[in-house]
């Protein structure tokens, strides 16, 4: 954890300015868990102005949950690759629906992202081009065997397109051209809050923004995983917005702990 310590103290310091297009239904919890960890949030979504916010920014997260703005992220992911700020993208929902993946396809051919954050579903549709989910997050197909074979088509997906993948489930896999990491933390009640993908792929930008490379990633994984074990330690008895609530407070708490250190 001292890596990871390291890192939310050098966030805090430089107080990265984080874009979000994201998804309607988490933006609140977004932009919380962006200030919790030190960085500072920013959600312009609209067409006229997102160019102009992007080029002042230090990282940008674009989310595919947020349809009705796709030309929006578009202008904006291209600002990010002409001033060289990290690109994550979570790419909701593109098990299931053709349009958003196929937008998010036209983005990774048109543009650079740096980072994939996505569940083992979401990623595995994007590298192979078809459905490969019905809508739930259910990773119980995924055995041993599936889930090395996911890995190796992760990492040609990810030699191919140059970005980092996030794939998260069961362990969260951190893969890039050359390396392959896993993470194993977190607790069982995360799967049953809304918003939790969408709040570590802000939180993987806050930390790529620092330093765009799996390390970072890495960390990022490490610090939410932790995070969500002591949340749900706390709230056991009290349920799942406490769980929400604490999380993003464990986050604060930690990151001002490694401020002070």
């Amino acid at each position: 954890m001292e890596s990871v310590k390291s890192q939310l103290k050098l966030i805090r310091e430089k107080r990265p300015v984080i874009q979000s297009i994201t998804n309607p239904v988490t933006v609140n919890d977004c932009a919380n868990v962006l200030l919790a960890v030190g960085a500072s949030p920013i959600m312009a979504h609209h067409i006229k102005e997102v160019d102009e916010v992007q080029r002042r920014a230090s990282g940008l997260v674009v989310n595919l949950g947020a349809t009705d703005d796709y030309e929006s992220i578009l202008l904006a992911v291209k600002a990010a690759n002409e001033t060289n700020h990290p690109v994550v993208l979570d790419p909701v929902g593109v098990a299931t629906s053709t349009y958003r993946r196929e937008f998010a396809l036209r983005l990774l051919s048109n543009c650079h992202i740096d980072c994939i954050r996505g569940n083992y579903l979401e990623t595995l549709a994007l590298a192979q081009g078809f459905v490969t989910g019905n809508g739930l997050d259910s990773f119980e197909e995924f055995t041993k065997d599936k889930i090395e074979n996911y890995v190796g088509i992760m990492q040609e997906f990810s030699k191919t397109r140059n970005t980092l993948i996030v794939g998260s489930g069961e362990k969260d896999y951190l893969i890039d051209a050359t390396e392959i990491c896993a993470v194993e933390s977190g607790d069982p009640i995360m799967k049953h809050v809304t918003g939790m993908g969408c709040m570590y792929t802000e939180v993987v930008c806050a930390f790529l923004s620092e330093e765009n490379s799996l390390r970072s990633a890495n960390n990022a994984a490490k610090l939410y995983g932790l995070c969500g074990e002591m949340a749900a330690e706390k709230t056991k008895t009290l349920g799942t917005i406490a769980f929400r609530n604490q999380f993003i407070n464990e986050i604060s708490l930690l990151g001002c702990l490694a401020y002070d250190a």
